[in-house]
């Protein structure tokens, strides 16, 4: 009977240790809503990238750690993955590394260094109809780099630690052509420097495509009271073709029931006129993990008429 009692607190024991040792973590987002724009009909459709993701850590000891991270993207209204097929299954991410005292460093596929943070600088964070694409203008797209929706497949990501605010992230991929592009002249690559202190969010990056293409960006965020001020300066330089020059101004204010958001942007062709795009949003918190929106947006191409839009949308979170 001792021994028993003995082996079950082992065993319960070495259950404990593992425990403490590692961990996964299910995580996830749902994302529907209606949109009506001019001269269309009223959809359904989304407002944030519809996901499933399951991340965890190994403590190996001495400060290092082992994690992985898998997120798979999906269409609610149909079940079914995202891009019908055309895209990998964990098209969000898919990495394993290594962390500790010397940074971290992760190997499979993720979002550029560049792209990571680019988000945090646009008042409307994922892609609503109030949007403005002027952070990133959607340049480093499937066709121009080893990469879709700004990621980079077999590629190598590091991180440095945080050192006074300052972090330096760096991504380098394979050199392979990707989705029929056949011309591969170099290596992709992305570097980014951030900074968080207090109050002030700024970050500082370069990217450059498969094909030579080139976009850097210039980001910031500051702090006050309950409004979140951002401003974001970019240039995309395509190889023996146009530049662009886009920029963006914007606030995202806190307000007792959730947030009023509120945006201007530009983009700019070298040679153009601008595309201009402005946009208003209310964002009503109805937990922590959910929220309705709803958010208007006017955008004036260089050529044609203006597109003025609306969506009302369900956001949840787990």
């Amino acid at each position: 009977m001792k021994k028993s009692v003995l082996a079950i607190a082992a065993l319960t024991a070495c259950a404990g240790m593992a425990q403490a040792q590692s961990n996964v973590t299910i995580y996830g987002v749902l994302d529907v809503g209606l949109i009506k724009s001019t001269g269309s009909t009223m959809q359904v459709a989304k407002g944030d990238y519809n996901r499933l993701g399951f991340k965890g850590v190994e403590d190996l000891g001495n400060g290092l750690k082992a994690n992985f991270r898998l997120e798979t993207r999906f269409q609610p209204d149909t079940g079914t993955t995202e891009g019908n097929g055309q895209r990998p299954l964990f098209q969000g991410r898919s990495i394993v590394g290594l962390s500790g005292a010397f940074g971290a460093v992760k190997l499979g596929r993720d979002l550029t260094a560049v792209q990571d943070p680019a988000s945090d600088y646009d008042p409307f964070g994922f892609q609503t109809v109030g949007t403005l694409d002027a952070v990133t203008g959607n340049y480093m797209s499937d066709t121009s780099t080893a990469s879709s929706g700004n990621r980079f497949s077999n590629a190598v990501f590091y991180s440095t630690p945080i050192m006074g605010g300052f972090q330096v992230n760096v991504s380098v991929a394979s050199k392979e052509p990707l989705n029929g592009v056949p011309v591969v002249n170099a290596n992709p690559y992305s570097i980014a420097t951030t900074y968080a202190n207090g109050p002030l969010n700024a970050m500082i990056g370069y990217e450059r495509a498969t094909n030579e293409d080139k976009f850097w960006t210039v980001n910031g965020a500051y702090k006050i009271g309950p409004a979140n001020l951002m401003a974001s300066y970019s240039r995309y330089n395509r190889l023996n073709s146009f530049h662009d020059t886009n920029w963006l101004v914007g606030a995202d204010i806190a307000v007792p029931t959730g947030a009023v958001k509120v945006g201007y942007g530009q983009i700019k062709p070298e040679n153009g006129s601008a595309n201009k795009q402005a946009s208003l949003g209310y964002w009503y918190t109805l937990s922590k993990r959910t929220m309705l929106y709803t958010d208007v947006t006017s955008r004036k191409p260089a050529v044609g008429s203006t597109v003025n839009a609306v969506d009302l949308g369900l956001h949840h979170t787990f």
